[in-house]
Protein backbone atom coordinates (compact mmCIF):
# COMPACT_ATOMS: atom_id res chain seq x y z
CA UNK A 1 0.00 0.00 0.00
CA UNK A 2 1.28 3.54 -1.05
CA UNK A 3 1.26 6.79 1.13
CA UNK A 4 -1.56 7.90 2.13
CA UNK A 5 -2.65 11.40 0.56
CA UNK A 6 -4.63 14.38 2.56
CA UNK A 7 -7.72 13.39 0.22
CA UNK A 8 -7.66 9.49 1.41
CA UNK A 9 -7.91 10.78 4.97
CA UNK A 10 -11.21 12.96 4.37
CA UNK A 11 -13.20 10.09 2.92
CA UNK A 12 -13.47 6.12 3.76
CA UNK A 13 -12.29 3.47 0.87
CA UNK A 14 -15.92 2.65 0.79
CA UNK A 15 -17.55 6.07 0.23
CA UNK A 16 -18.22 6.68 -3.62
CA UNK A 17 -16.38 7.73 -6.17
CA UNK A 18 -17.86 10.98 -6.30
CA UNK A 19 -16.78 11.77 -2.38
CA UNK A 20 -13.59 10.75 -3.78
CA UNK A 21 -13.19 13.14 -6.42
CA UNK A 22 -14.58 16.13 -3.78
CA UNK A 23 -11.82 15.13 -1.40
CA UNK A 24 -9.15 15.57 -3.90
CA UNK A 25 -10.63 18.67 -4.68
CA UNK A 26 -10.46 19.89 -0.97
CA UNK A 27 -7.08 18.67 -0.10
CA UNK A 28 -5.73 20.88 -2.99
CA UNK A 29 -8.36 23.96 -1.51
CA UNK A 30 -6.99 22.94 2.16
CA UNK A 31 -2.81 23.03 1.00
CA UNK A 32 -3.90 26.70 -0.73
CA UNK A 33 -5.82 27.82 2.04
CA UNK A 34 -2.62 27.04 4.78
CA UNK A 35 -0.11 28.57 2.30
CA UNK A 36 -2.22 31.55 2.07
CA UNK A 37 -3.07 31.82 5.82
CA UNK A 38 0.88 32.05 5.78
CA UNK A 39 1.40 34.53 3.59
CA UNK A 40 -0.92 36.63 4.96
CA UNK A 41 0.70 36.70 8.21
CA UNK A 42 4.06 37.59 6.34
CA UNK A 43 2.58 40.42 5.04
CA UNK A 44 0.67 41.58 7.83
CA UNK A 45 3.44 40.75 10.59
CA UNK A 46 2.62 42.91 13.40
CA UNK A 47 2.68 40.92 17.11
CA UNK A 48 -0.07 38.88 15.94
CA UNK A 49 -3.64 38.09 14.82
CA UNK A 50 -6.44 36.60 16.37
CA UNK A 51 -8.81 33.92 14.57
CA UNK A 52 -11.23 36.61 13.74
CA UNK A 53 -9.01 38.85 12.60
CA UNK A 54 -7.10 36.33 10.51
CA UNK A 55 -10.82 35.56 9.03
CA UNK A 56 -11.47 39.31 8.67
CA UNK A 57 -7.68 39.57 6.97
CA UNK A 58 -7.99 36.63 4.63
CA UNK A 59 -11.65 37.50 3.12
CA UNK A 60 -10.21 40.87 2.54
CA UNK A 61 -7.24 40.57 0.80
CA UNK A 62 -8.80 37.00 -1.46
CA UNK A 63 -9.98 39.16 -4.29
CA UNK A 64 -6.66 40.73 -4.87
CA UNK A 65 -4.38 38.06 -3.81
CA UNK A 66 -5.36 35.02 -5.78
CA UNK A 67 -5.91 33.06 -2.82
CA UNK A 68 -8.30 30.32 -2.90
CA UNK A 69 -12.24 30.82 -1.82
CA UNK A 70 -13.27 28.90 1.03
CA UNK A 71 -15.79 28.89 4.04
CA UNK A 72 -15.81 32.32 5.82
CA UNK A 73 -13.96 30.10 9.18
CA UNK A 74 -11.70 28.34 7.28
CA UNK A 75 -8.90 30.63 7.84
CA UNK A 76 -8.75 30.56 11.56
CA UNK A 77 -8.97 26.97 11.56
CA UNK A 78 -5.93 26.37 9.22
CA UNK A 79 -4.41 28.75 11.05
CA UNK A 80 -4.84 26.53 13.94
CA UNK A 81 -3.64 23.72 12.05
CA UNK A 82 -0.79 25.24 11.00
CA UNK A 83 0.27 26.11 14.96
CA UNK A 84 0.39 22.44 16.27
CA UNK A 85 3.24 21.42 17.70
CA UNK A 86 3.55 19.16 14.33
CA UNK A 87 3.66 21.72 12.14
CA UNK A 88 4.63 24.49 14.07
CA UNK A 89 4.71 26.79 11.58
CA UNK A 90 2.45 29.32 13.01
CA UNK A 91 2.83 29.99 17.21
CA UNK A 92 0.18 30.78 19.85
CA UNK A 93 1.58 34.20 21.12
CA UNK A 94 -1.75 35.12 23.60
CA UNK A 95 -5.44 34.88 23.65
CA UNK A 96 -7.77 37.00 24.21
CA UNK A 97 -12.17 37.38 24.34
CA UNK A 98 -13.41 37.59 21.01
CA UNK A 99 -16.28 39.83 19.66
CA UNK A 100 -18.76 37.20 20.75
CA UNK A 101 -17.18 36.60 24.54
CA UNK A 102 -15.47 33.40 23.33
CA UNK A 103 -11.98 32.63 24.05
CA UNK A 104 -9.56 32.95 20.87
CA UNK A 105 -6.11 32.53 20.16
CA UNK A 106 -3.71 34.56 19.11
CA UNK A 107 -0.97 33.59 16.31
CA UNK A 108 2.25 34.72 14.74
CA UNK A 109 4.37 33.70 12.14
CA UNK A 110 7.15 31.27 13.69
CA UNK A 111 10.73 31.55 12.52
CA UNK A 112 9.84 27.87 11.25
CA UNK A 113 7.07 29.44 8.94
CA UNK A 114 9.24 32.33 7.84
CA UNK A 115 11.67 29.70 6.34
CA UNK A 116 9.10 27.69 4.94
CA UNK A 117 7.68 30.86 3.06
CA UNK A 118 11.17 31.05 1.82
CA UNK A 119 11.74 27.84 1.09
CA UNK A 120 8.58 27.72 -0.99
CA UNK A 121 9.30 30.88 -3.46
CA UNK A 122 13.03 29.95 -4.08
Amino acid sequence: MGARTLADTIVRESDPDTSHEAAAVTAGTLRGVRLAVLELFDHIGGPGLSGSEVNALYEFNRPTSGWPKTAPDSPRKRAGELAAPTRGLLEVVGKQTGENGTPERIYALSAKGRKYLQDQTS
